[in-house]
């Protein structure tokens, strides 16, 4: 159930896709995207309106099958993620560990346990529960880093005198869930071709079936000669 706030900018979304000039580009084919650096697409145009964007990050949710949607229309309205849903934008360091906002303005303490290193060095976390993944934007990564040390040849996160190790990938049960997700997208893939290459048969075989009867109805060059002896025969008579 959206709220009052949602709600209005659920209509505020629509409004401004209009005055993007996006009413022509609004079809089956205009993939909503989340890039790695947090920016949203609507097909190839970024969304720019700030209340727009905030209610798209607001209104994340994951299905069973591990498939990204926005929440707030009747039916669910699925996107790609280039990355990660969530993104960490600021952090506050407090006496019971280190408070984190995500995009989608909330506020949790991050889990100190789950912290990796990617590619370029980004540093990432698990959030919502350890549900969801997020990225350290570059200005919550330079906070976290004045705690970060290095220890044979490890980099680990020292609070209250306690190291907690980072890792270089990410925990093995979100590996497990994104091979998952990847061999689901290769089967729903396939199952599209399947359904498109059906449509396609059917089509050809509806035309060479219809062009078959017509070809049966058209007569013969003997029997349009037969028909014109005929007639002739009977304007003699």
């Amino acid at each position: 159930m959206l709220s009052k706030q949602d709600s209005c900018l659920f209509f505020e979304i629509h409004y401004t896709w209009e005055s993007m000039e996006l009413k022509r580009h609004k079809n089956s084919n205009d993939v909503i995207r989340l890039d790695a650096e947090g920016n949203w697409f609507h097909g190839e145009y970024p969304v720019l309106h700030e209340r727009t964007v905030q209610f798209l990050h607001r209104n994340i949710a994951l299905d069973e099958q591990g498939r990204f949607y926005l929440t707030g229309e009747d039916r669910p309205v699925y996107f790609e993620v280039d990355d990660v849903p969530y993104f960490i934008v600021g952090v506050e360091r407090t006496i019971a560990g280190y408070l984190i906002t995500l995009t989608d303005g909330s506020i949790e303490l991050l889990d100190m346990n789950s912290l990796w290193i990617g590619k370029r060095d980004v540093l990432y976390s698990l959030v919502k529960k350890s549900r969801m993944m997020a990225k350290f934007s570059r200005s919550a990564y330079y906070e976290v880093t004045k705690d970060l040390k290095e220890e044979n040849g490890k980099f680990v996160l020292i609070f209250n005198k306690k190291a907690y190790p980072i890792a270089h990938n990410p925990p093995p049960e979100f590996l497990k869930l994104q091979e998952e997700m990847r061999e689901m997208k290769v089967r729903e893939e396939k199952i599209e071709q399947d359904k498109k290459m059906t449509v396609k048969n059917r089509r050809s075989k509806t035309y060479a079936s219809s062009k078959k009867h017509k070809k049966s109805k058209k007569p013969s060059r003997a029997a349009k000669k037969t028909t014109k002896k005929s007639r002739k025969k009977s304007k003699k008579r």
